[in-house]
C-alpha cells in the first residue's frame, strides 16, 4: 500500500485501467465459452467413404463445445489418429456449424492374415478389416515381415489396378522374395518376378486369349524374362 501511495495519480489510473481491461477480457471469454448460441449444433462431414460418421464424431468429441474456442489443430490431430485419414480441412461457420472435409487414403490391396483380411494403402499400412461388401482388390498372401517383398507386392498390386483388363478381377499375389513374385488370376499361375510389372502384365494379357482359343491346359505362364514368354502346359513346354 505504501508503494501505491507513492505512485502518481496518473500511474495508478493507468494500472487500474489495465487491470479492469484484463478482467473484462476474461469475463467476455467466459461468457463466450458458456453461451448456448455459439455451441456446435451442426456437423457437415464430406469426403469420407470408409471412415464412418460415428467414428468421426467420436474422434472429434465436439458435442456441446463452443465453436469459436475450438482448437482446429487439435481436432485435425484427432482425425489423423484414424489410419484412413490422409488430410483434413476444418471450417467454422457461425453460429454453430463445423464443416469437416476429409481426404481418405486409397486402399491398393488386401492382406490376408489367417482368417482375416485387411485393406492396405500404398505404404503397406493396415487401414481396416474388410467387411461383407469388400472392394475387389488384389489379395496379398505372403510373409509381411519381409519388407522388400511386401513393397514389391504392393507395386505389383498397383500395376494390376491400373490395367483396365485386370482391375476388379480376383487376383492373388504370392512369393517369398521379389524375384519369385507370382499371381494367380482366372485359376492361372503367372510367374512375374521383380520389376517392370505393367509390361509383364501386358505380356500375360497378350497370351491369355490365344491360350483360351486353343483350349490349352496350362500349368503356368512365365513372363519373368525379357523377350521370352514361356507357357508350361500340363503335357509339354513350348
Amino acid at each position: 500500500m505504501e508503494f501505491i501511495r507513492r505512485l502518481p495519480l496518473k500511474s495508478i489510473s493507468i494500472i487500474l485501467s489495465v487491470v479492469l481491461s484484463i478482467l473484462a477480457i476474461i469475463s467476455a471469454g467466459f461468457a463466450i465459452e458458456k453461451t448456448d448460441f455459439l455451441k456446435v449444433k451442426n456437423l457437415t462431414i464430406e469426403g469420407n467413404n470408409h471412415l464412418k460418421n460415428m467414428e468421426i464424431l467420436k474422434l472429434l468429441n465436439v458435442n456441446g463445445k463452443n465453436l469459436i474456442t475450438l482448437d482446429e489443430e487439435l481436432l485435425s490431430r484427432r482425425l489423423q489418429a484414424s489410419p484412413w485419414t490422409k488430410s483434413v480441412i476444418l471450417r467454422k461457420e457461425l453460429p454453430g456449424t463445423l464443416i469437416i472435409k476429409i481426404k481418405e487414403k486409397d486402399p491398393v490391396a488386401i492382406l490376408k492374415k489367417g482368417n482375416d483380411e485387411y485393406y492396405l494403402d500404398t505404404m503397406g499400412t493396415l487401414l481396416d478389416k474388410t467387411g461383407s461388401n469388400a472392394l475387389i482388390l488384389p489379395v496379398i498372401t505372403l510373409d509381411t515381415s519381409n519388407k522388400e517383398v511386401m513393397d514389391e507386392a504392393l507395386k505389383l498390386s498397383i500395376a494390376l489396378i491400373k490395367n483396365e483388363q485386370t482391375r476388379g478381377r480376383m487376383v492373388e499375389i504370392k512369393g517369398t522374395k521379389p524375384e519369385d513374385l507370382a499371381i494367380r488370376i482366372n485359376s492361372t499361375l503367372v510367374l512375374i518376378g521383380f520389376g517392370e510389372y505393367e509390361q509383364k502384365i501386358a505380356s500375360y494379357l497378350s497370351l491369355k486369349d490365344e491360350i483360351a482359343k486353343r483350349n490349352m491346359p496350362v500349368e503356368y505362364i512365365d513372363v519373368r524374362f525379357a523377350n521370352r514368354l514361356i507357357v508350361k502346359t500340363l503335357k509339354q513346354e513350348s
